[in-house]
């Protein structure tokens, strides 16, 4: 395999607080890996990537957490931002891939929260871009529980008629969400509509 080119990876990383440290030895989520794991259907390079490295600048954190910081890869189900935080005063944002039924589904949403941290979109803080993954990841858990297998169903009139009725109802109280609190779900989800132009459109 060629060479890892770390400044070209770096400039594509859309999260502000870039690492100082990526480690040519790792593999990180670039466009091309993405594109040849979709098209082929293997995932087995794509798991080994780093999606979030750890911060090495981490011994305050360490202390705290009683964690030895790790980098998170692609294959985990659980993409933390507690490893690279810069300080230990920040929020905690995790994607929890876990609890997503459908292998279809859950691919989807990795491939789309993978490109939203490295590939697509303005440039962020890492726990506002991670923010908009785990609410991209509540939404796909919505079109599982709906019985359907893709998130790229949500064009069909039947499933996005589905979708945004569940959506619309806050399941831990019961009531109506805000529409305010819709529309930052429904800007997040189309982050994702991002992709279509890349390489990966191609890949239906």
């Amino acid at each position: 395999m060629a060479a890892i080119d770390i400044d070209n990876v770096l400039t594509s990383c859309r999260y502000i607080e870039k690492p100082d440290h990526l480690e040519v030895k790792h593999l990180y989520p670039t466009i091309d890996l993405i594109h040849d794991a979709v098209s082929s259907d293997d995932f087995s390079v794509l798991n080994k990537c780093v999606v979030i490295p750890k911060n090495y600048d981490s011994d305050e954190r360490e202390y705290f957490t009683k964690k030895e910081p790790r980098d998170i890869l692609y294959n985990d189900d659980l993409w933390t931002t507690e490893y690279s935080k810069a300080n230990i005063n920040e929020i905690n944002r995790c994607i929890n891939f876990t609890a997503i039924k459908s292998e279809q589904i859950k691919k989807e949403s990795k491939i789309i929260c993978a490109s939203l941290l490295w590939i697509v979109g303005k440039q962020a803080k890492l726990s506002s871009l991670a923010r908009k993954c785990e609410n991209i990841v509540y939404m796909a858990r919505i079109i599982d529980n709906l019985g359907y297998n893709s998130i790229f169903h949500l064009d069909r009139n039947p499933v996005n008629n589905a979708f945004l009725g569940a959506l619309k109802i806050n399941p831990v109280t019961g009531k109506q969400r805000r529409n305010r609190t819709l529309k930052n779900y429904l800007m997040d989800l189309s982050d994702g509509c991002l992709l279509g132009n890349t390489t990966l459109a191609e890949c239906g």
